[in-house]
């Protein structure tokens, strides 16, 4: 399994609005067991993760706005800009990351596989 990646998010739209599903095994390589958002980032120069999880797996989605991501494992780093919600980057444990470059209305979901333990955090 790849450390880190991008999955594309389908979603539906009718007249009634726009729908985003995610589903295990479909678009989400995990069960749900957490999510959280960010938001009200006061300026671009803040820094969010900037840390290893050691457990947990994450799929990132710029809901509104965008974010810079940067993973590192092994030696091997790749930069990703999420500027779309029809975009999710995957990060599984073990993997540095740094979010940072957040536009002034960014609002991102994270979803982890599983529940905050502040002990993983590297």
């Amino acid at each position: 399994m790849k450390n880190f990646y991008t999955i594309d998010i389908k979603s539906y739209n009718d007249e009634r609005g726009c729908l985003t599903p995610f589903e295990y095994e479909h678009n989400c390589p995990f069960k749900i067991k957490r999510a959280f958002v960010l938001k009200n980032i006061p300026n671009e120069n803040v820094i969010r993760g900037n840390h290893i999880n050691t457990i947990s797996k994450n799929l990132i989605i710029a809901l509104n706005g965008k974010v810079t991501i940067n993973c590192e494992k092994d030696g091997v780093s790749e930069n990703f800009v999420l500027d779309k919600d029809s975009k999710a980057l995957f990060i599984n444990n073990g993997v540095y990351r740094k979010l940072h470059n957040f536009s002034k209305n960014a609002i991102i979901l994270c979803l982890s596989d599983t529940e905050f333990n502040k002990e993983e955090f590297v």
